[in-house]
């Protein structure tokens, strides 16, 4: 089952983005970027993502990789730029205004 987040969570989620540089971000955008980069809209590195699991941080699996052509961290790195403080504030509006047309159509 989906979970439904919690005017609470909604609401630490909204101050998290203080602080937080603009987007756009973006994952490796650069030539010689390594796995993981993720760049704030000025250049500057964001994050550095990793895969989340083992089987991937494994050097075997990295060497795979490297052999194809392949990015262990893109998943977690392009999520993670996906997820500019710009994004999460209009999902949040979103959510409220259909909060607000479900309330409004129910009374």
């Amino acid at each position: 089952m989906t979970k439904i987040a919690t005017d609470e969570e909604i609401a630490a989620i909204e101050a998290g983005l203080k602080g937080l540089p603009d987007g756009p971000w973006n994952y490796r955008p650069n030539e010689f970027d390594d796995w993981g980069i993720v760049r704030a809209a000025d250049g500057s590195i964001l994050a550095n993502a990793r895969a989340g699991d083992s089987l991937r941080e494994s050097e075997a699996y990295k060497a795979r990789c490297r052999q194809n052509g392949l990015d262990p961290y893109s998943d977690v790195g392009e999520h993670i730029a996906r997820c500019s403080p710009e994004t999460i504030r209009a999902l949040v509006a979103r959510l409220r205004a259909a909060e607000n047309a479900l309330s409004e159509a129910a009374d």
